[in-house]
């Protein structure tokens, strides 16, 4: 795929810059873990933002939402395109830096649902306001949650959680469980593209 080589117009341009389906990150982390992760989380996206925002030619990444859940759901950064909101993106970082570090709270259990059910009804919204074109490429969302909890129990809190749910934009929802400075990573059973490789026991 070349920049400036497209002739035709309407939704084949369009698809052609937004290869890739929207992100939504929900840092799903308690106190007093949250501390030990901040700096490291911030440090990580300040870095994913340079580069997805400075790389030449048209944006791997279309959308991008931040969600954090601690006594309930908050959204960080609604959904933006990557391109061009270097100065937004830094916003978001400075905010979740500025969060509680210390403490103690319990998350309610339905806040996470509530983040993914947010997340879905956010970019709904979005996708009325934009092109024709643009609209056809935000039809699948790809969700990963951020957890310090558990990873098999985030999943089954999900999986009951969302059982009523609309889910037909979810294209994977993945739960990314920080264990000691170490990622551990399991699928929920939300729809994916294809089928996934990796066995459940």
């Amino acid at each position: 795929m070349y920049h400036g080589q497209t002739t035709g117009k309407g939704p084949s341009h369009c698809m052609q810059i937004y290869q890739q389906p929207p992100r939504l990150l929900i840092v799903h982390i308690t106190l007093p873990s949250w501390a030990d992760i901040c700096s490291n989380l911030c440090e990580a996206l300040q870095n994913f933002f340079s580069l997805a925002c400075n790389l030449v030619g048209p944006s791997r990444m279309s959308l991008f939402s931040l969600y954090m859940v601690q006594n309930q759901h908050e959204c960080i950064l609604p959904f933006v395109l990557m391109k061009g909101n270097f100065a937004r993106l830094q916003a978001c970082i400075s905010e979740l830096r500025l969060l509680q570090r210390e403490g103690c709270f319990r998350p309610q259990g339905i806040s996470l649902q509530l983040a993914v059910e947010d997340g879905l009804q956010q970019l709904k919204q979005y996708s009325r306001h934009v092109t024709t074109g643009a609209a056809l490429t935000y039809t699948s969302l790809e969700i990963t949650v951020l957890t310090s909890q558990p990873g098999k129990e985030v999943v089954k809190q999900l999986e009951e959680g969302l059982k009523d749910t609309d889910l037909v934009r979810v294209r994977r929802l993945q739960v990314v469980e920080i264990t000691k400075g170490v990622l551990g990573c399991m699928d929920s059973a939300s729809p994916v593209e294809e089928p996934s490789s990796d066995g459940k026991n």
